[in-house]
């Protein structure tokens, strides 16, 4: 039955055999040849291998198959199941092995739907992009890492893992998504569930890699399974020289059994606003090899505690950290803290920076034994008065003395010329004048004396040689804080 040209579909006779029904006329060549329905279908012609103009005029020359390939739905392979009734691991298997076998690799495409597997494919392919088409359940029911991209002892560039997809996992189960090697990528995802020892995020060895990845239980709607994660972001280093390093992260992490965002082996990364909150840790670890991350803006309220910075050169803007009890605990090397709302702070750190905070809302303080702590423009919430500034060369000391007791508090340097303002009083003693003395010293070389001296009646400063006395006379034992600064 030939002829046919421009009848509709709906009016054609039942039961066309669409391989012996000539639809359409091509020419090719100046060969006017007739098309059956299936040929064109399948974009080929009678004579062999052809091309079909699909797109309007002007558009670029393709087969049907060539377009229908432009990109690829995991529907497409045997075994995929979006009802989530069915288990779906060997199409995810199949799927991904054929984008990662197409040197032009073809965008991937989830379409919405609950997708139930037991092993995790390597998403790790080069230059590939699998995108979730709506809302797209990622239901892991194995024992391994849920969503995994794994570079192995490589690295792999441009990974693209976009829109809402949304990981669970047993608690049985390893890390939610697991990227090793993983450079200049990007990946999106929420996660609500995964192995109750295991982190929402597990991070090793990233390179200037984008991760925008949700953390989230009650706060969204529930745990996919009863336990929580551990942690919500785990970073860390490959190896000696592997650090994680400048990528981006926006975190929001919720509800976690641990610590909420822990940052090891990792340098010069970014952490743009988000949360980190109301877990039973601490919302933001920094080890000690971790060096000049940045966090900016940062929710990390309603933690057992705060922020705990142990690295070098950390840096800390605008953090919200004021719930009681919830401190923030410095122990590293040139932490930097710039705005924001503390409650107490504990810096045992070299060369904290403390610059237009506001802290003690609560009723914490700023303590510890921090060497080269600078304070600038520092308000105490309490009693909405600000702290003096402190500059780097100022020392302090705090010691506990008993009452009646000359107790050194301070060393003079054993050379040198200079002129020192010394300072001491009893921590929480208020203003009272009792508490306090000062003093200015002066020091040549290895011989030094007091210029002069203002003493309370319950505190007097002395010299021992180069040793700075100090007698408080309370009549109980009691810490003494003690400056020197040179002038």
């Amino acid at each position: 039955m030939s002829g046919i040209g421009d009848t509709k579909i709906s009016g054609l006779p039942t039961g066309v055999d669409s391989d012996t029904t000539e639809a359409i006329a091509v020419v090719q060549g100046g060969v006017t040849k007739q098309l059956t329905i299936g040929q064109l279908l399948r974009g080929l012609l009678v004579a062999g291998a052809g091309v079909i103009k699909w797109m309007r005029a002007g558009g670029a020359s393709r087969t049907v198959d060539a377009k229908l390939l432009e990109r690829v739905s995991l529907l497409d392979f045997p075994g995929a199941d979006p009802t989530g009734a069915t288990d779906s691991t060997a199409a995810l298997a199949a799927f991904v092995a054929y984008i990662a076998a197409n040197a032009t690799r073809c965008r991937g495409i989830f379409p919405t739907g609950i997708y139930l597997y037991s092993t995790s494919p390597n998403f790790a392919v080069p230059n590939a992009e699998f995108v979730a088409e709506g809302e797209v359940r990622l239901r892991y029911t194995g024992t391994g890492s849920a969503v995994i991209f794994d570079a192995l002892a490589g690295n792999i560039s441009n990974v693209r893992f976009l829109g809402n997809f949304i990981v669970e996992a047993l608690s049985t189960a390893a890390h939610a998504i697991y990227s090793r090697g993983i450079h200049r990528s990007t990946i999106e995802a929420r996660v609500r569930g995964c192995g109750s020892a295991a982190a929402g995020l597990y991070v090793i060895f990233c390179v200037c890699t984008t991760f925008r990845v949700r953390v989230t239980g009650p706060t969204e709607d529930s745990w996919y399974s009863a336990s929580p994660p551990l942690n919500g972001y785990y970073i860390t280093n490959r190896a000696a020289g592997e650090n994680t390093s400048g990528c981006s992260f926006y975190p929001i992490v919720e509800n976690v059994a641990g610590d909420g965002i822990v940052v090891g082996g990792a340098v010069q990364n970014q952490f743009f606003g988000g949360t980190s909150e109301d877990g039973t840790g601490t919302g933001i670890v920094c080890t000690s090899n971790s060096s000049r991350n940045s966090f900016f803006g940062t929710d990390v309220e309603n933690n057992a505690s705060a922020v705990s910075d142990a690295g070098f050169g950390n840096r800390f803007y605008s953090i919200i950290a004021g719930t009681p009890g919830a401190g923030v605990s410095i122990s590293g090397n040139l932490s930097t803290h710039v705005g924001g709302f503390y409650d107490a702070i504990v810096d045992n750190g070299v060369g904290t920076s403390l610059d237009t905070i506001v802290y003690g809302n609560n009723g914490g303080a700023i303590s510890g034994t921090g060497v080269g702590r600078t304070k600038r423009s520092v308000l105490n919430g309490a009693t909405g008065k600000f702290d003096a500034d402190q500059s780097a060369e100022t020392t302090i000391s705090l010691t506990s003395m008993a009452t009646g007791s000359p107790t050194t508090v301070l060393t003079l340097p054993s050379t040198g010329n200079a002129v020192y303002h010394v300072a001491a009083y009893l921590a929480g003693a208020g203003s009272a004048a009792s508490y306090g003395a000062i003093a200015t010293i002066y020091q040549d070389e290895a011989t030094s004396h007091i210029l002069s001296q203002v003493n309370g009646t319950a505190m007097t400063i002395a010299l021992a040689g180069q040793a700075v006395q100090v007698t408080q006379a309370s009549g109980v034992t009691q810490t003494v804080t003690a400056t020197m600064k040179p002038v």
